[in-house]
């Protein structure tokens, strides 16, 4: 009986854990069980998707594949030309302000065929739970400055718990729960790359490296890259591009100068796609730190890769993800 009882209170807490991970907002799969495709009835099977749920901010959309951000204007002429931003694979994003999100996909007919939907989102903290969903010309459009955030996968921790035995998910919940109260809550420090030379090509070619390693990022931090707009660019890649300096597929392009938000500790690398900025130093690799203590420096052993699915909020700017137009 007490054998049963405490694997009960095991569970208990490993759930109580994973939901600490999951509270901050709901998470909804964009068309349910239909999924992210051409849908059978058109557009209006969409309509009726978003029709029937309530969101509002904190919450989160999982889109299976090929999903584009527009302009009202561009979502109603099926115009994909100019997305704010476009993912060609699973994203997840979590809405961190109200408006009317207008998404598609790009490829071929595909919107004109019915894929694609407007997601209202309201303020958490003035919205009825009765409230109705459908957009409305009197709700604000979706800001170009975008209140998005790109989340990595949380499912990671609940496949840990199928496959570990009970003690072991007891000492994971205990970990996770003392870390969520332990750890120091900090104001974010805002940095602009390179200080007073900005994004540009640099006198010499540790310049970057040099100015990395005399700050300490972390979570929340904010990194501002100055740059004129034609004249310059920036390219967030993997960890094997950015050493080889090939820009040929980025997993983010900026053709304008972003502010961006980390939210999650790891290692970001970034260049230009400019011919010959890179060899000649115009790279920097950002390690964020997970709290207030001392960070290690980055190394090819001990620095995580950047995910596909990105932990970084864009704070301002327009994002596309390939390569250079």
């Amino acid at each position: 009986m007490i054998k049963i009882t405490m694997n009960v209170m095991l569970l208990v807490v490993a759930m109580a854990a994973i939901f600490l991970l999951r509270a901050e907002g709901r998470e909804f799969l964009v068309g349910d069980e239909l999924g992210w495709t051409i849908p059978p009835g058109g557009a209006a099977d969409y309509t009726s998707w978003a029709a029937k749920h309530s969101f509002v901010t904190g919450d989160v959309i999982v889109g299976e594949q090929d999903l584009v951000l527009v302009t009202k204007q561009n979502f109603h002429k099926c115009n994909t030309k100019d997305p704010l931003f476009l993912r060609k694979d699973p994203v997840k994003i979590k809405f961190g302000g109200s408006g009317i999100y207008y998404f598609t996909s790009s490829l071929p007919s595909h919107c004109k065929k019915g894929q694609k939907v407007a997601v209202r989102v309201r303020d958490s903290s003035t919205m009825s739970s009765t409230s109705s969903t459908s957009p409305s010309p009197s709700v604000t459009e979706a800001p170009q400055a975008l209140p998005l955030e790109f989340l990595p996968d949380n499912n990671i921790i609940e496949k840990m718990a199928r496959t570990m035995n009970m003690n072991n998910v007891m000492v994971l919940a205990i970990a996770i729960i003392a870390i969520s109260v332990v750890l120091p809550t900090t104001e974010a420090a805002l940095y602009t790359v390179g200080d007073e030379l900005g994004w540009a090509i640099p006198p010499e070619a540790g310049y970057y490296v040099a100015w990395a390693s005399k700050h300490s990022f972390f979570v929340n931090d904010i990194l501002v890259f100055n740059f004129t707009e034609g004249e310059e660019d920036l390219a967030m890649v993997t960890k094997e591009d950015f050493d080889a300096c090939n820009t040929s597929n980025p997993l983010f392009y900026f053709d304008e100068p972003p502010t961006l938000k980390f939210l999650a500790s790891d290692t970001f690398y970034f260049t230009s796609t400019f011919d010959g900025h890179c060899p000649r130093g115009q790279k920097v690799a950002i390690y964020i730190a997970p709290s207030s203590a001392t960070p290690p420096c980055p190394s090819p052993t001990a620095a995580v890769q950047a995910h596909a699915t990105i932990p970084i909020k864009f704070v301002s700017m327009k994002v596309k993800q390939g390569k250079r137009s």
